[in-house]
């Protein structure tokens, strides 16, 4: 039997349904300590889903989800969460540098402000996806992979334990998926835990140490070359949906 404290993230019997029908149906998941892990499943599947429900934004209906072998709690920020591209306000009237140094406001106090080392902290990851020179440059100016680049900036100031990143390669240049894979490659030797919700399976063979394919339920979760399989994919893709497909995977 798997121990859930010998997990970053576990997560059992999970359901979660919207206006009472379900988008993710009895679902099991966990992610191993210090692992680079993809999880594929087709628009509508549950994915975003499944990330905001580890994330706390989403009450599931029925399930546990464990963070460490405990209940997840906000305000330990060990979770750094990189959303979807299309889901930002890229109009919010802010700077690089401000939105990258969000990402220490967990570690502030009650009233407190970013210090100088907070700063620093943030400086040097703007250099780690190679975004400093753009630091007093208005969001809304940026290409849509600088933008990207960004928001792994805020995350990596946060200096969380685990990574999650949602569809981090959708619409971006390939300068940026390089250094997001580079990157997701560098926290990993350093033990942290990455999710990364993707579509490529190419990308996902040659770089995720585990994957887990899902479609509303769990399909497949394990070493990548392990459980993607031409079968795996096939029951991922083109089993019919338990459900009516109509509810947003975004939401």
């Amino acid at each position: 039997m798997i121990d859930p404290k010998n997990n970053a993230i576990f997560v059992k019997d999970l359901t979660v349904a919207y206006h009472e029908k379900p988008v993710i149906w009895d679902l099991d998941f966990f992610a191993e300590k210090g692992t680079l892990l993809g999880i594929i499943g087709p628009n509508g599947s549950g994915k975003t889903t499944l990330l905001k429900s580890i994330l706390g934004i989403i009450k599931p209906t029925t399930g546990s989800i464990k963070i460490f072998g405990q209940p997840y709690n906000r305000k330990l920020h060990n979770i750094a969460y990189v959303p979807q591209k299309s889901s930002v306000d890229w109009s919010f009237p802010t700077d690089v540098f401000d939105v990258v140094l969000m990402g220490r406001y967990g570690h502030l106090s009650l009233f407190g402000r970013p210090t100088a080392k907070d700063r620093e902290i943030a400086q040097q990851a703007l250099e780690m996806v190679n975004m400093d020179q753009f630091a007093t440059r208005h969001i809304s100016q940026l290409s849509g992979g600088q933008q990207q680049r960004v928001f792994l900036a805020r995350a990596l100031a946060q200096q969380a334990d685990i990574f999650i990143l949602d569809e981090p390669f959708a619409g971006i240049d390939i300068v940026t998926e390089q250094i997001i894979l580079k990157l997701l490659q560098q926290l990993r030797s350093q033990g942290k835990t990455i999710i990364v919700v993707h579509h490529d399976i190419t990308t996902v063979k040659k770089y995720f140490d585990w994957t887990f394919l899902m479609n509303i339920k769990h399909i497949a979760l394990g070493p990548t070359q392990t459980v993607l399989t031409p079968e795996n994919i096939a029951l991922t893709f083109c089993a019919p949906n338990l459900f009516n497909d109509d509810v947003n995977d975004s939401i």
